[in-house]
């Protein structure tokens, strides 16, 4: 990350040790970097002051979601300039799970023999960056402030409709409500640049409908 001029580095649910005697000797002169990361317990609580997510994974997903060529992040990115903007990068032993694609607005896949994708995490990142830093493109923490709704936003969302939902017995089968929700955030990841005041309306039409329906 240092090598790129990144400083912002969020960890969620890390293993135990990974802030011991030997992870802060492989960062050498990036210790800095690494006494100052902040520990989140899930994916929502890590980005939610941030506008726009994007994931990183080799595995194609049957999600209909952008999936993109990492060459292609720089245009992307040159799009959302002034949002805040966080790139996500899962466990090496299984990679991101489909929850946390979910909060996600675009996949990212950097191109590699296909019988032999899989990159460790050290690389995946080191590649993404460089990409990044070879085009002096600013994001994640220096991004401008925007008036694009912030994920915490978009989750509250969520879980409000969520429970909207739940009353009503929108989801007759309990073992399918966790695919539903993931295709419901689908859908409305899709929807660029929503704005704080839209969400909002979104919540207001819930809750009115939710009145009606009791």
């Amino acid at each position: 990350m240092l090598n790129f001029s990144c400083t912002d580095l969020r960890l969620v649910s890390p293993k135990e040790q990974w802030h011991d005697d030997k992870a802060i000797a492989i960062a050498t002169h990036a210790s800095d970097l690494l006494n100052q990361a902040k520990i989140y317990t899930n994916l929502e609580e890590a980005t939610g002051d941030l506008n726009i997510l994007f994931a990183l994974s080799a595995r194609t997903r049957f999600m209909n979601k952008p999936h993109l060529n990492i060459k292609e992040i720089n245009e992307v990115l040159n799009i959302h300039s002034n949002k805040k903007i966080g790139l996500v990068f899962g466990p090496e032993n299984s990679g991101l799970s489909n929850e946390d694609l979910a909060l996600t607005d675009r996949i990212f896949q950097i191109p590699s023999n296909k019988d032999f994708s899989s990159l460790n995490l050290a690389q995946a990142v080191a590649i993404t960056l460089y990409q990044l830093y070879n085009e002096k493109i600013k994001y994640l923490s220096d991004s401008k402030h925007s008036e694009t709704a912030s994920k915490e936003e978009l989750y509250h969302f969520f879980e409000h409709l969520e429970k909207s939902l739940e009353k009503t017995h929108f989801f007759q089968e309990s073992n399918k409500k966790l695919n539903m929700m993931i295709n419901i955030r689908n859908i409305f990841s899709r929807i660029e640049n929503l704005s704080s005041q839209e969400v909002r309306t979104l919540r207001g039409i819930i809750t009115e409908l939710s009145k009606r329906t009791q």
